[in-house]
Order: structure tokens, then C-alpha cells, then sequence
């Protein structure tokens, strides 16, 4: 589902003007863009395992497993 979709479906059945996000790993990255893009429309953002470089992380990720195969 759409983040824009979803955001305002619950901003009408709730009757809020503003909702909260909360988003994990790499949902931090849609949630931070969102939360800057849509301000007006959300209460709080909390990031949990925020996302900073993609690049690096995935850079990490790759090498991690295969350096401790070779051990």
C-alpha cells in the first residue's frame, strides 16, 4: 500500500488531522522523505534502525557474510 494512501486513510477514519509514523530500517527511508515532504500532515516521526548511508550499508552487508565464510 501506498504511504500516501495509507496515511490518509487513517487520518480520516481516525478524525485526526495529523498522524503519527514510526518506521523501521529501511522504512526509515520512505517515512524520513515523507515526514519531510508532508509535514503538515504528521504529528511525530520516530525512526527505529534508521537508514543513514544505503550505499555503505549495503556495502556492509555484503562483505560481512562473505569475509566470515572464509574463516
Amino acid at each position: 500500500m501506498n504511504i500516501i494512501v495509507c496515511h490518509y486513510y487513517l487520518k480520516k477514519k481516525y478524525h485526526k488531522d495529523k498522524i503519527g509514523i514510526l518506521a523501521h530500517s529501511w522504512g526509515t527511508v520512505i517515512g524520513s522523505i515523507y515526514a519531510n515532504q508532508y509535514s503538515a500532515d504528521v504529528a511525530f516521526y520516530i525512526g527505529v534502525g534508521q537508514v543513514i548511508d544505503p550505499i555503505q550499508d549495503e556495502d556492509i552487508g555484503y562483505k560481512k557474510p562473505s569475509a566470515d565464510s572464509k574463516k
